[in-house]
């Protein structure tokens, strides 16, 4: 399943992106200062907005979000996304996979990329009911 945004949220300055994931929902906010990604996946929309929307007048009071949030800091433009997986630098490279909500790291973009290819190409044969995608523990032999 890839990710879609399935709502956007805009107060003044603001934006606050929810994506549909396999296990739920996730958000990305957006503001003239700063740029958030929250790491969590939220199991009902409803509550997800309900949740946001404190955050968000927190953020619209001039609060820095704060707890599980992540800034994004230094040159926005190093941080994209990659077949749904959103992926920045910071010391090493990382990549945030929705599925598992899981994150992984590599020393450079292109071992990163080939390791989330190595994942998806796991997720895209996987038959057995048996098989499983990789789990935290194993982010290291990938």
């Amino acid at each position: 399943m890839s990710t879609e945004v399935v709502q956007v949220i805009t107060i003044d300055d603001i934006e606050a992106r929810i994506y549909r994931v396999e296990q739920g929902y996730r958000v990305e906010v957006s503001s003239c200062l700063n740029d958030y990604w929250h790491p969590g996946v939220f199991w009902d929309l409803q509550q997800l907005e309900e949740w946001l929307e404190l955050e968000l007048e927190k953020l619209n009071a001039g609060f820095s979000l704060g707890g599980d949030w992540m800034m994004l800091e230094g040159d926005f433009d190093s941080n994209g996304r990659y077949r749904d997986w959103f992926i920045c630098q910071a010391q090493n490279w990382q990549g945030y996979d929705p599925m598992t909500n899981c994150c992984y790291s590599a020393p450079s973009l292109v071992a990163l990329m080939a390791k989330i290819d190595r994942i998806e190409a796991v997720r895209s044969t996987k038959t057995a009911a048996d098989d499983t995608v990789p789990t935290p523990h194993d982010r290291t032999t990938l």
